[in-house]
């Protein structure tokens, strides 16, 4: 066939270019015929990169890609291979395939490969959030961690949830498919009479625990503690916001202001969102962004900025533009404490000679 003639031929031709330039390329149009630094000859869909011909020669070499090289250049993975082109792949023993590598590849292999890896890291992670989670509400339930886990009871709960273990439990736990009450509410389920009494008791509200913080967030979920948490870049919350967590898979809580378009965007799956307060007991500080608008005359950046220090608030970026009716736009991000600290600022600011507007930006109200 096709492939034992272009081998054949690529023998008799030492140099790839000279050997493609023999070929006539237009009976290839959808494919590419790139060579092993050995020699050997491998067909990729044309559009393929070094990513899609590392899967070709092996899973773990795919895996493990780093970078390539192309007739002995280093060329970026993205790089769109020709046939005729000597790869060779460059490999380190930490590395792991990216969800990006996704927008790139051609080969259904390595698709299929990087979903499958993407997929089992997910499931770590999940397995471990929703470990985190369980673990949380039994020492709230009163019951031991240590000893739940390894019970016929989780186990029994698992199995009528559609699971055939404790951690594919937990996984469904951390992608947020089932609730953590879910699993207490089948756990306290009376078999005979008084056996279940005390963990069948009305479950106390929502509450503060002492000494949640989580990751310098200074949030902590209802009831719990040690969770995997993020705030926002989206809408950027500090305390005084009121707020909610959404289970991102894989990646433990994200934190939320309860207006942000883009939490109204995820309510579809009201299973993965989770109630989380601010933790007062725990100081920290917040970037927020400021913008304003001031009459554009020398002076008003120096006392916007000595407003802002007089309130103990520091200036962490600062960013100035000029508009055709003389006026500046001035975009601070500004470390506070709370809202009210933050009320404060905004309120110096106003006060300061020249200045018209002084108010808090979001990220879906920044100007495109």
């Amino acid at each position: 066939g096709w492939l034992h003639q272009f081998v054949e031929w690529h023998e008799d031709l030492t140099d790839n270019r000279q050997f493609m330039d023999s070929v006539k390329l237009d009976l290839f149009h959808d494919v590419v015929y790139v060579f092993t630094p050995k020699g050997v000859v491998k067909e990729l869909p044309k559009g393929s990169t070094p990513i899609d011909f590392a899967f070709a020669i092996h899973t773990e070499v795919g895996d493990h890609c780093v970078g390539a090289k192309v007739d002995g250049k280093i060329v970026p993975l993205k790089y769109q291979l020709a046939s005729g082109d000597t790869v060779e792949i460059l490999t380190s023993p930490t590395q792991s395939p990216h969800k990006d590598w996704l927008k790139f590849v051609r080969t259904s292999r390595a698709k299929t490969k990087i979903k499958h890896w993407i997929k089992l890291e997910e499931q770590k992670r999940s397995i471990e959030i929703g470990r985190r989670l369980l673990e949380s509400e039994f020492r709230r339930q009163g019951m031991a961690p240590a000893r739940m886990f390894k019970s016929a009871e989780l186990l029994e709960v698992a199995r009528q949830s559609g699971f055939d273990s404790t951690d594919e439990l937990a996984a469904a736990v951390g992608f947020g498919r089932v609730a953590t009450s879910q699993v207490i509410d089948k756990l306290t389920v009376p078999a005979s009479g008084a056996q279940a009494q005390a963990p069948t008791q009305e479950r106390p509200a929502a509450r503060k625990a002492v000494g949640g913080k989580s990751d310098g967030t200074g949030v902590q979920v209802k009831g719990s503690r040690d969770l995997l948490m993020q705030l926002s870049r989206c809408c950027h919350p500090v305390p005084g916001d009121r707020i909610l967590g959404y289970i991102t898979r894989g990646r433990g809580l994200t934190i939320h202001a309860v207006d942000c378009p883009n939490l109204e965007a995820l309510d579809y799956d009201k299973e993965r969102l989770v109630e989380v307060e601010w933790d007062a007991a725990t100081p920290s500080t917040h970037s927020v962004k400021m913008s304003i608008v001031a009459v554009d005359k020398t002076g008003v950046l120096a006392n916007v900025s000595s407003a802002i220090a007089e309130c103990h608030a520091n200036i962490s970026r600062a960013e100035i533009a000029t508009r055709e009716d003389q006026k500046a736009v001035l975009d601070f991000v500004v470390e506070v404490s709370d809202t009210h600290h933050l009320e404060q600022v905004l309120k110096a600011v106003e006060r300061v000679d020249g200045v018209i507007t002084a108010r808090r930006m979001r990220a879906w109200q920044e100007r495109s």
